[in-house]
């Protein structure tokens, strides 16, 4: 009988990155994966993610709040208490041998919890970055101190985990599988994209993304209207897609959907992409423009010129073909300028992704690992350097 691996997924913002990893489970036939989507899922404006993961024909459990999440602290901790609980009776239900947590989201503190108290091992993906311009270090670090074992991106992650005092054997560099998955989706001709997307096939086309920054919620209003304005200085056709639900979310969307209502000829607004309509977008676009980690992460597998804006990734480690810019719409448009330059294009012809995948076997990884670790596993060391 299969051991059981249970995958926390805390909303949209982790679920694109669990699809490869969920295939490497299912494929490698020692585990059974079960994902647990929480209640902060269920926020229908973000757009429904279910179909993604029902593809892969895994076992689906879904935590529903009676309650509405809205933009406020007291909503969120509500949703964030109810899935404590919830999980809780799915974990003493299952029994599952590991529970996996992924990325940086507060939500996932809730799932860690549960786990520790019922000594199943917590395993952790993508610790060990940096990103000085929002609160996701603080929750980062923390999950990286309540995991057991710990899959990275890149090599200098893996360094800061041990240096946060863990075990070398706990820890495994795999780059990000989901570029592999990016990668290997069906391509249409940028006409065709674009004919898909109802937009003008032959002008310059910006791909656009602006979340909130945690650490910087006074300044909110002033960086929306800076990048907005910019964006119309351009006269590029622009593609807006949602932020995420960080709290400053609505002002956000407010903006940014009054913007579009003045030319919505030239701007569009998408709630959720999927994998193939996105990996499509960064391929066709001229250009990526906002604060995502995606900007910093994804594009560089499609070679694209990224303009990363303010804080928010400050602390990651930066592929060539991304510039930084200050919220100041004239240094956003400068930034935008040399992005489409031939110098700036020359560069990225020989670009490498510091955060390539590796070749690993998830599940043989993990067992093996039940053999020879089985009584070692929850009982964590602390390695002073």
């Amino acid at each position: 009988m299969k051991k059981k691996i249970i995958l926390y997924s805390s909303s949209r913002a982790d679920i694109d990155r669990y699809i490869p990893i969920l295939k490497k489970i299912s494929q490698e036939k020692i585990f059974q994966p079960i994902i647990f989507l929480s209640s902060f899922h269920k926020r229908s404006q973000f757009g429904n993610y279910l179909y993604e993961i029902k593809k892969l024909k895994i076992k689906i459990i879904q935590s529903t709040f009676k309650k509405k999440l809205n933009d406020t602290y007291v909503s969120k901790i509500e949703h964030y208490c109810f899935d404590m609980k919830n999980l809780n009776k799915i974990l003493i239900k299952n029994k599952p041998s590991f529970l996996i947590l992924l990325g940086d989201r507060f939500e996932i503190v809730s799932a860690a919890m549960p786990a520790i108290l019922q000594n199943i091992p917590i395993i952790h993906f993508y610790g060990g970055s940096i990103t000085e311009g929002a609160i996701d270090d603080k929750i980062r670090h923390a999950i990286t101190k309540l995991s057991n074992i710990h899959f990275v991106a890149n090599k200098k992650y893996l360094k800061r985990i041990i240096h946060l005092g863990e075990e070398s054997w706990r820890t495994k560099l795999v780059g990000l599988d989901y570029l592999n998955e990016l990668k290997n989706q069906k391509f249409l001709s940028k006409k065709n994209f674009f004919k898909k997307l109802k937009i003008s096939t032959g002008e310059k086309t910006l791909f656009a993304t602006f979340h909130p920054i945690t650490l910087e919620k006074k300044d909110l209003n002033n960086q929306i209207k800076n990048f907005l304005k910019a964006i119309e200085k351009t006269k590029f056709q622009c593609i807006f897609t949602y932020p995420n639900s960080d709290m400053g979310f609505e002002i956000i969307l407010k903006k940014i959907k009054e913007f579009i209502r003045k030319n919505q000829k030239k701007y569009i607004l998408l709630k959720k992409l999927n994998i193939e309509d996105y990996a499509n977008l960064i391929k066709n676009c001229d250009l990526v423009i906002g604060n995502s980690s995606m900007g910093i992460v994804d594009t560089a597998a499609f070679k694209k010129p990224v303009v990363n804006i303010g804080t928010r990734q400050k602390g990651k480690i930066f592929p060539k073909n991304v510039i930084n810019s200050s919220h100041h719409y004239k240094e956003i448009l400068k930034s935008i300028k040399f992005s489409q330059s031939s110098i700036f294009k020359k560069q990225l012809l020989n670009l490498k992704n510091p955060y390539s995948p590796r070749v690993y076997n998830l599940s043989k990884f993990l067992y093996n690992l039940m053999i020879s670790k089985k009584n070692k596993i929850n009982i964590k060391k602390f390695i002073d350097k």
